[in-house]
């Protein structure tokens, strides 16, 4: 009888790899919408081509008064 070995080979790590500190966002803000106002502010995203999230990070930033693009 012949013995046989397999050995599988797994990643160290599973999921996203990590972005590194200068590059990862460590805040989260949250913020509840009714309805209409969410349709409108799906609209506004969809006219402007843009992520939600980069489109809501520029909007709060110049609400802020800061024009800082933080991509």
């Amino acid at each position: 009888m012949q013995d046989i070995c397999e050995t599988i080979i797994m990643k160290k790590h599973a999921g996203r790899p990590k972005l590194g500190i200068q590059n990862a966002k460590g805040i989260f803000f949250a913020a509840r919408f009714s309805p209409i106002e969410a349709k409108q502010l799906n609209e506004a995203i969809r006219q402007a081509k843009q992520s939600k999230s980069a489109w809501m990070r520029k909007a709060l930033l110049s609400a802020a008064g800061s024009d800082k693009s933080a991509s």
